[in-house]
């Protein structure tokens, strides 16, 4: 098992053990859920061998959801999440049309204090990158690969509406590490 997964499966597993258990019973949850739309740059993407230059697939637009939610006794909560990222590039010059589409599911731990958050955890992120160059097409899957994620913002809440900047980075992973800024809307009970 990576060090990443590692380590966040020993954060929940502490966060459990360390709480009294009647917090497990409490009445009052938090639950905060956010739809997140924003930038995603990818850290390593130039050092692919891809047959063709991938380097203007490197800044994606990115769109996902996620959930956290914990008694609200607890300094933080569970913290779950999907991403979906894309660049599009057409060349009708030469009859290129290529997608590179990335996904990323992950889980860690949230911190949501007054004004801001920070939230820690482990992301599975992969891909594929497909088009055709004239007739000739291409399809190549990206590896799948777990990374370190490490996630800050500052939030608003009125109410149960509430809005976010949110700034994140995945690192740890041979090739998909990336840097990335979103805005986000949800709600909050």
């Amino acid at each position: 098992m990576r060090p990443t997964v590692t380590l966040s499966l020993l954060a929940a597993l502490v966060m459990l053990v360390a709480l009294p258990s009647d917090a497990l019973a409490a009445d009052k949850w938090d639950v905060n859920i956010y739809a997140l739309m924003g930038k995603r740059s990818l850290g390593k993407w130039d050092d692919r061998n891809f047959e063709q230059d991938t380097s203007a697939f490197k800044e994606q637009d990115v769109v996902g959801g996620e959930i956290d939610f914990g008694p609200s006794l607890w300094p933080a909560n569970f913290w779950f999440g999907y991403t979906r990222s894309e660049k599009k590039l057409s060349i009708p010059s030469i009859d290129f049309d290529s997608t590179l589409t990335m996904t990323e599911y992950y889980a860690g731990v949230r911190s949501n204090l007054i004004g801001f958050f920070v939230s820690g955890g482990a992301a599975s992120i992969g891909g594929e990158f497909s088009g055709h160059t004239g007739a000739v097409p291409h399809k190549v899957t990206v590896e799948r690969e777990i990374g370190l994620l490490l996630n800050a913002g500052v939030q608003w809440r009125l109410a149960v509406v509430g809005f976010a900047i949110d700034a994140r980075a995945l690192t740890g992973t041979k090739n998909n590490d990336y840097a990335q800024l979103a805005l986000k809307a949800g709600l909050s009970f």
